[in-house]
């Protein structure tokens, strides 16, 4: 079977283009302004517009790590990929999953937090909402729910019902769990 593989949703993705031209078009102006206006600049302005344009660089290099971000869910493991980085965890590996929804503006970001044995924070994943279903659906089927009743700071997870427990025990049985 293929990896089916799900990226930011498309508001997401015309913020980050949105955001990689407006940085572009303003180190532009700006590289513009110390080409043609070098001698009437002091140094202390140049200076500033240099700096300026490094923040502006690592705003592009925000918005082609947004692009870049994605998951795939094969039929054993889970794939994220990062704007630096790739991680594979295969699903014996995951002693569970949970739903996490903040609403910043109205605007709700969902993410699907995913638990080691213990349970214990894994990895979170942000998924757009016209892909929620699926994607819940497909963790649903191989890993048990994860409720945490903690906070941020102080984070309480536990297990939903005696099947994860259980299959923490099982997997425990035949494979050395990491803690």
């Amino acid at each position: 079977m293929q990896p089916k593989t799900y990226r930011p949703g498309k508001s997401k993705q015309v913020l980050a283009w949105i955001l990689i031209g407006l940085a572009l078009a303003s180190a532009v102006a700006i590289a513009f302004g110390l080409v043609f206006h070098s001698n009437e600049l002091a140094d202390k302005d140049a200076m500033a517009a240099v700096g300026i344009g490094v923040f502006l660089a690592f705003l592009v290099a925000c918005g082609i790590g947004i692009l870049r971000s994605c998951f795939m869910l094969g039929e054993d493991y889970v794939s994220i990929v990062k704007p630096f980085s790739s991680t594979r965890l295969p699903i014996m590996e995951l002693g569970g999953y949970g739903a996490l929804i903040l609403t910043v503006n109205f605007v709700p970001s969902t993410y699907i937090r995913l638990y080691r044995f213990g349970p214990r924070e894994l990895a979170k994943i942000l998924v757009s909402s016209r892909d929620w279903r699926e994607v819940n659906a497909w963790f649903g089927a191989r890993l048990p729910v994860v409720i945490d009743d903690g906070s941020m700071l102080y984070p309480k997870p536990r297990y939903r019902d005696a099947d994860g427990i259980e299959r923490e025990r099982r997997i425990a049985e035949t494979v050395e769990i990491p803690r």
